[in-house]
This record gives structure tokens, sequence and C-alpha cells, in this order.
């Protein structure tokens, strides 16, 4: 922001990990924070006690044996088709982008390309109460149930917080009903500004 010259605050949106991220911004440059919108994320540290798919099980695996196109398969299943619906039930035209774009970032995994850093000393979710700007939590029907149970963490733990729930929609709502995540967060924009 400094290197572009924003010097206003932000509205920041992230979906999955880059909602953490945003999260994680918000709290360390509250200053610079307009409002947060977290797209089927929640905040750093959260743990749940809560069933997750056994494809992660089979994608792990498939990772471990250099099966990159098997792994992006699984996890394209997990994130993108989601709970409840199979591939014939999505746009096949997204959910390749999904794969295609999932495909790449296995890769560069697999290269050890990049450095995961560590999250803030103090995990965001210990520091909801500290987040005054406006949040909306978006989950889509099909995600994770993990993924519910955060964005209920949070709207239960940040007084600004209000979670919509967009049918038909895994941990992708933006790629599965554009237009539906569109008028949702053009909604909260205006209502930001008016």
């Amino acid at each position: 922001l400094d290197t572009l010259g924003v010097d206003e605050p932000a509205v920041l949106m992230g979906c999955s990990m880059g909602g953490g991220l945003a999260m994680d911004f918000a709290l360390t440059y509250p200053a610079r924070t307009k409002a947060l919108i977290m797209v089927d994320s929640g905040p750093g540290g959260l743990d749940l006690d809560v069933p997750m798919s056994p494809l992660f099980d089979e994608a792990e695996v498939a990772y471990e044996a250099g099966d990159l196109d098997r792994t992006a398969e699984l996890e394209v299943q997990i994130w993108f088709d989601g709970r409840d619906r199979t591939p014939d039930q999505v746009d096949p035209a997204m959910r390749q982008l999904a794969y295609d774009m999932n495909r790449i970032a296995l890769s560069h995994e697999a290269k050890e390309l990049g450095e995961q850093r560590p999250n803030m000393d103090t995990p965001a979710w210990e520091r909801l109460g500290e987040l005054t700007v406006s949040v909306l939590v978006i989950v889509g029907t099909h995600d994770e149930l993990y993924t519910f149970a955060a964005a209920d963490y949070m709207v239960k733990h940040i007084p600004s917080a209000r979670k919509v729930v967009i049918d038909d929609a895994a941990h992708l709502p933006n790629l599965d009903h554009p237009a539906v995540f569109r008028q949702i967060v053009t909604s909260f924009l205006n209502a930001l500004d008016g």
C-alpha cells in the first residue's frame, strides 16, 4: 500500500487462507483497514473439533507419492465440488479453472518455492474483539463443516460481523456464483459508503 501510495483505509477481502491473511493485516494495521470481507475462511490459529472430509487423507497420500494430478483432483472435489455435490453438478469451466489454478500451486509447493512465514505472535482467533471495522463473513452451503463453524465463531466473537450464506456454492463462491457473490459484496460496500 505504501508503494502504491494508498493512504486511505482499505477494504480487505480474502478467500480461504487469503481471508486469514486479510484479518491478520486488519489486526496489525487497524488504522489502514476500512472493512473486512472473509470468504469461506477463518481466523488464524482457530482449532475447532469438527469432522473433516476423508478426501484430505487421500490427497495427502497422493501428494506424498508425487501424484500432483490426483492431488489436484481430490482437492478440487473437496474445495470446489464440496460436500454433497458431484462434478456433474457444478459449472465445468469454473471447475477446470479451479483445478488448473490448484495444479499450478501444487507444482510450486512441490518445488518448495517460497516460504511459509509464521502467523502473528498472538493468533487472530484470540484477538477478534479488537476488530472494530465492519466484517462480512461469506460461506457456501457445500463448504467443509470447519468453515461453517469458523463463520459462526467469528459472528459470535466479532461484534460488527454478519454472515451471508450462498446457496449451492462450496469453498469458492465467487467462482460458483459470480453474479450472486458480486451482488453481496457490492451491497456490503454500498452500505459502508452510505
